[in-house]
């Protein structure tokens, strides 16, 4: 049989950029897995350093949940790492087997995997490929393999020419886009592992690299199938901008506070693999196994009241959010009806400073990704704000122009037609408002929309909502007891159309 350094190769296992794993014997007789790295890869001096560093990073992490690194032997011919073989099925394998995780285990599955990557990230290393296939499962616990790509935060930089950095469905945002990859985006990666195990395929969907990669750019997920009491989780690791995700730790505080709510633990639970779980061929369960838990406490939430009452406040607060977003359409409707023309350039404004928010925020995020936190980070990404604004002026100009269009035709359609009344007022108002907000480009708009809606308390949601209703009564009067206002132009724009017809 093939031998590489002191460890006996048996068959392979496993294959990605980096290079080939083996199921190999070490020299004591114990099972270990060896990633034999491609010629490509690991070529010249610079190359086996920054592998000999990776290795140093990967010594850090010590965690039953993250298979270890053992061995190594960068200036080898070939270089070589040896991890900790753990038997079990690897996620994917899992899926297409028993399909997709039932509640109780995908709690578990989340739990574990978050302590995994807070160990990783509390050690200084990034990851950097977590994906379902590099998650393995065993009888008692989740395992995170494969760190081929980890490196410490201030290497992150040293990015040699075609190694691959993740696959495509799982990586965040901000790799799409070239940025240096931080802590944020393995918990990023982490949320669309999740995801795979309770619905059996990426938040983002399938299809061409090209098109999944459009959909993590744009933020654009579909979480259909996660339990109620994960999904609001999930979508905050999965929002595109990173400084907006919550650490791993904060994960594991999360997951571990959802489980105060009821009763549960490891003592009860039922293991990751189903009782009888095909396991590889030669693979034998690990002995000793045991149930885990942090600092001695479950962490996996029952599917009991804590569950029925967290899922009551989420629906309750996703009803609070869908009035008020009723009633805040109503008011722009009533002023749209009442003042056309300064409605539009209110929008227009509105759109431009939506647009320039969010660039200057977005050239404040890449800042510091690349550098680091600096006391004038925001400074200069404000100073750009003019530039953003011109480039956003043609924007807000289509959106704003087509919304006002709409209204347009629908109230002279009407007055041409001899109906009229205020109610066409409102009836203007309300295509005014959705041709703002849907139409083709009004995406920031909404973002922005979401964003506030969501961080809305119980206590603000009840009093915005409460406002909201005074407004809308009060615009609907309005248009109703003044009509409708063409300043600065004194005419309605269609009245020498309707004498010309009369």
């Amino acid at each position: 049989m093939e031998t590489v350094g002191a460890y006996r190769l048996l068959r392979q296992i496993g294959e990605g950029g980096m290079g080939v794993v083996h199921l190999a014997l070490a020299p004591d007789g114990s099972r270990v897995a060896v990633k034999v790295l491609r010629p490509s890869v690991i070529g010249d001096r610079e190359a086996r350093e920054r592998l000999a560093r990776e290795v140093a990073s990967m010594r850090r992490v010590t965690n039953p949940r993250v298979a270890e690194c053992l061995d190594a032997d960068p200036w080898g011919d070939p270089p070589f790492v040896v991890t900790r073989y753990v038997a079990g099925l690897s996620l994917p394998e899992y899926v297409a087997e028993y399909g997709p995780m039932t509640a109780a285990r995908l709690r578990r599955f989340a739990a574990g995997t978050a302590q995994a990557l807070a160990s990783v990230h509390a050690a200084g290393v990034l990851h950097r490929d977590v994906k379902p296939s590099n998650v393995v499962l065993g009888r008692e616990e989740p395992v995170l393999i494969d760190f081929g790509l980890a490196m410490t935060g201030d290497e992150s930089r040293m990015t040699h020419a075609g190694w691959v950095l993740g696959t495509p469905a799982y990586v965040a945002p901000e790799i799409v886009y070239g940025d240096d990859p931080t802590p944020a985006a393995d918990v990023h990666s982490w949320a669309a592992t999740v995801t795979y195990a309770a619905t059996g395929h990426s938040p983002y969907g399938r299809g061409p690299a090209v098109l999944v990669l459009d959909r993590i750019r744009r933020g654009e997920q579909d979480l259909t199938g996660v339990p109620a009491d994960l999904a609001p989780l999930l979508a905050a690791c999965l929002r595109p901008q990173a400084h907006e995700r919550p650490t791993a730790a904060e994960l594991c505080r999360w997951l571990a506070q959802v489980d105060s709510d009821g009763v549960g633990g490891p003592s009860g639970a039922t293991t990751l693999l189903p009782s009888g779980a095909r396991m590889p061929s030669g693979a034998p369960m690990p002995s000793g196994a045991r149930a885990w838990s942090p600092g001695g406490a479950s962490v996996w939430p029952p599917a009991g009241s804590g569950q029925r009452q967290l899922s009551r406040r989420n629906a309750s607060s996703g009803l609070l959010r869908w009035l008020c977003a009723a009633l805040c359409a109503l008011v722009v409707a009533g002023v749209a009806a009442a003042a056309p023309l300064l409605a539009t350039v209110a929008l227009a404004a509105g759109l431009v400073l939506v647009r320039v928010i969010a660039a200057v925020g977005e050239a404040r995020r890449r800042r510091v990704a690349r550098r680091g936190s600096r006391a004038h980070d925001s400074t200069l990404a404000a100073l750009g704000a003019p530039v953003h604004a011109l480039g956003a002026l043609p924007f807000a100009a289509v959106g704003a122009a087509l919304a006002l269009s709409g209204l347009l035709l629908t109230i002279g359609t009407a007055a041409v037609a001899g109906w009229h009344g205020h109610l066409t007022g409102m009836a203007g108002g309300l295509v005014f408002v959705a041709l703002a907000c849907w139409g083709p480009t009004s995406r920031p708009l909404r973002a922005t929309a979401r964003s506030a809606g969501h961080s809305l308390s119980r206590g603000a949601g009840l009093l915005l909502l409460l406002v909201l209703a005074a407004l809308a009564m009060t615009t609907v009067l309005a248009v109703d007891l003044v009509g409708t206002s063409w300043w600065p132009l004194p005419p309605a724009p269609w009245r020498g159309l309707t004498m010309l017809l009369g």
